[in-house]
């Protein structure tokens, strides 16, 4: 297991394949915490009873447009609860150490992607500049992955039992649409 040399927390992994797709949402769960492992689909609710997990309603929307979780690497920015800060120097600075190399350890994993995902308003604010709301869908790009061609922002998976189920029907048919290009360019030059 990793280690945030911010906050000394241990970090879980992710599951990164050859895939030149990958989903990214913003935070871990607490059954991903127990688990060891992002996206998990099963879990236990908070009285304790075994249920399904917003992952698998993620998955079967995916199912949905023709795409399941297992053909893309997963990730997400805090692979690690991150500490509250507070109001003095020292917690900020915490924070903003663990928010820096969570930043740069998915920079690293994502370097060599093709088509990403983003789910979550301040992970897509953070890595497109723009309001979530705004782009939601929309295919965009990022200054802090310039090799990654397709980019495209969805609402956050973690709260999709809860929230508008639109915008993130909306996002993956646009994704599962540039992963149909992605693949018939593919084919033809190689």
């Amino acid at each position: 297991m990793n280690i945030c040399p911010s906050c000394g927390k241990g970090i879980i992994q992710p599951k990164i394949t050859s895939s030149p797709f990958m989903l990214v949402k913003e935070g871990i769960t607490g059954n991903e915490l127990d688990s060891g492992t992002v996206f998990v689909q099963k879990g236990k609710n908070k009285w304790g009873y075994d249920e399904n997990t917003n992952s698998y309603y993620l998955n079967r929307e995916l199912g949905l447009v023709g795409l399941q979780l297992s053909m893309f690497s997963l990730s997400c920015l805090f692979m690690h609860q991150i500490p509250k800060g507070g109001r003095t120097k020292e917690g900020k600075d915490l924070v903003r150490g663990c928010i820096d190399y969570s930043i740069a350890n998915l920079v690293e994993m994502a370097k060599d992607k093709k088509i990403i995902l983003l789910m979550g308003a301040d992970l897509v604010k953070t890595f497109t500049g723009y309001n979530s709301s705004d782009v939601y869908g929309l295919v965009c790009k990022s200054e802090l992955l310039p090799n990654v061609p397709v980019i495209v922002p969805a609402p956050n998976p973690d709260k999709l039992m809860n929230s508008p189920i639109g915008e993130m029907r909306v996002a993956l048919k646009v994704l599962s649409e540039q992963i149909k290009i992605y693949k018939q360019y593919s084919s033809i030059g190689g």
